[in-house]
């Protein structure tokens, strides 16, 4: 109370409070500050301190928005070994070509089919199951690869898909743990040895992570693959209707203009689907009904 007393008296006497005096403190020389500067951006301190020191902070900035990435497609697969075991193997296949379409997923089948027949010797049919992409998955491109699947791998084929917003597994994780140990690699690696291409992260993983199985499929592969089932491609001419409502695909033997689908992967019932051609008018119809058309602009 006494300092509330003393305070109103100097308010009241001069009109404003006191002011404390203002402490300097202890002034640090420049001899300090450079040697405080050196030892945080030292490389043999920041390894020790991860998370303390940008990495790659020496780059210039155009660096940041130029960057090279990398595609992760990882996948599970459950089989059974010849005495009859149940086997979960996991995969993952790195590539530096970052369009995801029908034929980047082809050249993935490609890649890890062989080593599947290898661990699975006497697998006889794949049985795949994926979200619904249209880019990747769900499109009449890849069910012309289901039609060829068997003359492509030797192997018969179904393709199931997860209903929109639902599906995730293992192979998510896989990609996750992947992910996260590069991002925490690169904090602690000095500025030399950074994951800064597809093939670096590629090669990290190949020896750091022995429990995931990793494929290198470079973009030369994928635009090679790409070229040579173009003509396959343009054999059907457009995709199954009513192809966002069927969760089931499976190929009819030695027919490769018809696939069977259903809306459930359980169904008994199979519909048989054939690829249909979208019509288009060449020519104006002369009876033209403004009424019956939907603009877009």
């Amino acid at each position: 109370m006494y300092l509330v007393r003393k305070a109103r008296n100097i308010k009241k006497s001069f009109g404003v409070l006191g002011k404390p005096a203002a402490r300097q403190g202890t002034k640090i020389s420049q001899g300090d500050i450079s040697v405080i500067q050196t030892f945080y951006e030292s490389d043999d301190i920041s390894r020790l301190c991860p998370g303390k020191k940008d990495f790659v902070n020496d780059a210039i900035q155009g660096f940041h928005w130029e960057n090279s990435q990398a595609t992760i497609h990882p996948l599970v697969v459950y089989g059974k070994n010849s005495e009859n075991q149940l086997l979960t193997v996991c995969m993952c296949i790195i590539s530096d070509h970052t369009i995801h379409d029908t034929a980047t997923v082809f050249s993935f089948q490609t890649a890890v089919i062989p080593s599947i027949k290898e661990k699975f010797p006497l697998v006889k049919k794949l049985i795949y199951f994926s979200d619904g992409s249209s880019a990747q998955y769900k499109n009449r491109k890849n069910f012309v690869n289901i039609c060829h699947h068997e003359s492509d791998f030797e192997l018969k084929s179904e393709w199931h898909f997860f209903a929109t917003s639902h599906g995730k597994s293992s192979c998510d994780g896989i990609g996750g743990t992947v992910k996260r140990l590069a991002a925490r690699t690169s904090l602690h690696r000095p500025y030399n040895n950074q994951i800064l291409t597809a093939k670096d992260l590629f090669s990290f993983c190949t020896a750091t992570i022995t429990n995931i199985k990793f494929f290198f499929v470079p973009s030369v592969n994928v635009i090679e693959v790409e070229s040579k089932l173009q003509q396959q491609f343009n054999e059907v001419p457009t995709a199954i209707l009513g192809t966002r409502n069927y969760h089931c695909y499976i190929p009819i033997s030695n027919c490769t203009s018809k696939i069977l689908v259903s809306y459930l992967s359980q169904s008994s019932v199979k519909v048989n689907k054939g690829f249909k051609k979208r019509k288009f008018f060449s020519e104006p119809k002369s009876n033209f009904n403004i009424f019956t058309c939907l603009l877009c602009v």
